[in-house]
């Protein structure tokens, strides 16, 4: 910038008596500034704005505005964006004109969608969708038993890969959408071991195209697949190369500019510096994703990954792909170029305000978010046990999901993702060849199932529960049984070894979380399940019996029932655990059993009332003890039993309330 420049010396002076530089102030109006500026005619403005450059505007955006605003008052911006030419100063403003545009297209568009004519057409819409999903269900009640059973017996004595064309060149008495859903689960599961055929998927379109329902997700999900196996990178596509010490730098500035924007406001998705990279940052505002590539506008320094990674993440879990050009002021300083977040689209570069974006609509969490949780979660559960974690990525499309060492070794685990009550997911179709590649260099797998439910009663109905939906921005429970070897997991089919007692546990960690929520006192409760499958519920608390007696009660109830397993919960306000930052707090203690299988889990609060304030946890610690449950619980000879725990189990059993089929 030349000596003696006009904006140069507004600001020295601006400086150096405290003026106040913000455009939009509402109490004083910056009027000290714009007093300095309007003695200047709009000719000596432009030439000044002419003479900076881009490091000064960086640093200065303010006063470059307030120059810009002086310049126009007699025209508008874009005369004098016209005027500028080809400076630095023409670049920023047509990039201000364009924040400001955006905004009040915006405005605009929110007032649309929120008119009374746009509520109720979306009402209608979302009506007719109901009414066009469930026809496939109305069709089928509609038609007799004899009806049904003679097609379904016809569609199951039909081979897998003959289903999709009998169904597509014959009639039959149920409509051909209703029979979409009788098949849809055999149809998928050809889809997903890429089994299908060219003429089942031209077959699948004609039905979709005729039919929808069940018939048009299914093309969906095969045109799906499609796309990902042309587009989506694999495996060993990812871009694993680390961090230069100068894109660092880069990285570091652009994450902390985002901060001080996001005013502690911002959810974090990624903020480490690791390898792989699809995305440099990505974090949650709201209920709205944003995954961001950085860039150097001048392309002296560049990072890792590509493009073509920020779009596919984006795209998998529904958010906003980001551009964000960065400037080098000096060798470690660096500032984003656009103003505002610094935030562009990747597609075309249009300017992205982030909370303009935010709704207040509930948005449910996609299969790569819930996936991505899922990771967290275990490499978290990886940390804490002391090993170190060298990567980890939460596409659900990608594998291994984690690499750590385990006493030295180098390990791979992959991660799945279910919604209780599910305890099975999907083991990816590559996993032979995974355990091929990897144990030919002697590197074990482990694998790791996460249980998932959304527990945020305030924002969430019982119906959205009972489906399993999980809302993004809302709480959620996370059970996390412990890694298993690779072996263990595809002998299993992906789902956990058989263990009662564990599954009675998942379930009543999943009611702590909702009940802490809810704000809601945690009662002491007994739950056995019998061998025909049912449950008895006890809340020990209702029960006359002092709390040293209440295992003897269990027991009996485990005697006269036949209890093949058991969970109970109680509060120990007796003992207060002091924990490393020396705060006291009550616990709850799980114990869950089976044959073979012993559980128990702690529950902490550090708070310094323990459960009565802010009713939170901070602390599990979980341990498993096969055999000992058979000498505690389940062997009765030992069992001992006074007059009141007799009068209480008799009480309980004369009770039919109390139990739940």
């Amino acid at each position: 910038m030349s000596k003696g420049n006009l904006i140069e010396s507004i600001n020295e002076r601006a400086d150096a008596g405290r003026w106040c530089k913000r455009l939009y102030c509402t109490t004083c109006a910056a009027r000290d500034l714009r007093a300095a500026l309007a003695v200047h005619s709009i000719e000596e403005i432009v030439d000044g704005l002419k003479a900076i450059n881009h490091d000064f505007i960086l640093e200065n955006f303010d006063i470059f505005l307030f120059a810009a605003v002086s310049a126009s008052r007699q025209s508008s911006p874009e005369d004098t964006l016209e005027s500028l030419g080809g400076t630095p100063a023409a670049y920023h403003l047509k990039k201000a004109i364009e924040h400001h545009a955006a905004g009040l297209e915006r405005s605009r568009k929110c007032a649309e969608r929120n008119s009374p004519e746009a509520l109720l057409a979306l009402r209608q819409a979302k009506k007719a969708r109901q009414l066009e999903a469930s026809q496939p269900h109305r069709d089928l009640k509609s038609a007799s038993k004899n009806i049904k059973r003679q097609i379904l017996d016809l569609l199951n004595s039909l081979p897998e890969e003959s289903l999709i064309e009998v169904v597509a060149g014959n009639d039959f008495e149920i409509s051909k959408r209703a029979i979409g859903g009788m098949v849809f689960s055999k149809i998928i599961d050809r889809i997903r071991a890429e089994k299908i055929t060219d003429q089942e998927r031209e077959r699948t379109k004609f039905l979709a195209r005729e039919h929808g329902g069940h018939w048009l997700k299914l093309d969906k999900i095969i045109s799906r697949s499609e796309i990902k196996k042309q587009s989506l990178p694999t495996l060993y596509s990812i871009d694993e190369t680390p961090m230069t010490e100068a894109f660092h730098a880069c990285w570091y500035a652009a994450a902390a500019h985002l901060s001080a924007q996001g005013q502690d406001s911002i959810n974090w998705l990624k903020a480490t510096p690791a390898a792989p990279f699809l995305e440099h940052l990505s974090f949650r505002l709201g209920n709205q994703l944003f995954f961001i590539r950085i860039e150097d506008i001048d392309g002296l320094v560049e990072g890792p990954g590509n493009r073509t990674g920020v779009l596919s993440i984006a795209e998998g879990t529904g958010g906003h792909a980001c551009i964000m050009y960065m400037k080098q002021l000096t060798s470690t300083e660096w500032r984003p170029v656009a103003p505002g977040w610094g935030l562009l689209k990747i597609i075309n570069e249009e300017s992205i305000d982030p909370p303009s974006l935010i709704s207040e609509d509930l948005v449910e969490i996609s299969n790569w978010e819930i996936q991505d949780i899922a990771v967290q979660v275990v490499r978290g559960i990886i940390e804490e046990q002391g090993h170190e974690v060298e990567s980890w990525q939460g596409s659900p499309h990608l594998n291994p999901s984690i690499w750590y060492r385990k006493d030295g070794v180098k390990t791979w685990v992959i991660v799945r993702a279910c919604r209780y009550p599910q305890q099975q997911a999907s083991l990816p179709i590559e996993i032979n060849s995974l355990r091929q590649k990897f144990e030919t260099n002697n590197f074990p797998g482990e694998y790791g199932l996460v249980s998932l439910v959304g527990v945020d009663s305030e924002n969430q109905s019982d119906t959205d529960s009972a489906s399993n939906k999980i809302y993004r921005g809302h709480m959620i429970s996370a059970q996390f049984r412990g890694l298993v070897s690779i072996e263990e997991a595809v002998a299993n089919d992906g789902s956990h070894s058989i263990d009662l007692a564990a599954d009675l546990l998942d379930g009543l960690l999943h009611d702590l979380d909702h009940a802490l929520t809810r704000s809601e006192v945690v009662p002491d409760t007994f739950i056995a399940k019998t061998c025909e499958g049912g449950l008895i519920k006890v809340q020990l608390g209702e029960i006359m019996l002092r709390a040293e007696e209440w295992d003897d009660f269990m027991r009996c109830l485990i005697k006269i029932y036949g209890a093949i397993a058991y969970v109970h919960v109680r509060k120990n306000f007796d003992q207060l655990l002091v924990r490393e930052n020396g705060q006291a707090g009550d616990y709850l203690i799980f114990e869950a059993g089976c044959e073979g299988s012993f559980h128990r889990v702690e529950v902490t609060s550090l708070l310094p009332k323990g459960w009565q304030l802010g009713k939170t946890y901070t602390r599990r610690w979980h341990e498993i003890n096969a055999g000992k449950v058979v000498t505690d619980f389940f062997n009765s000879s030992d069992l001992k039993i006074s007059k009141s725990v007799e009068s209480a189990v008799n009480t309980f059993l004369n009770n039919a309330a109390s139990e739940i089929p």
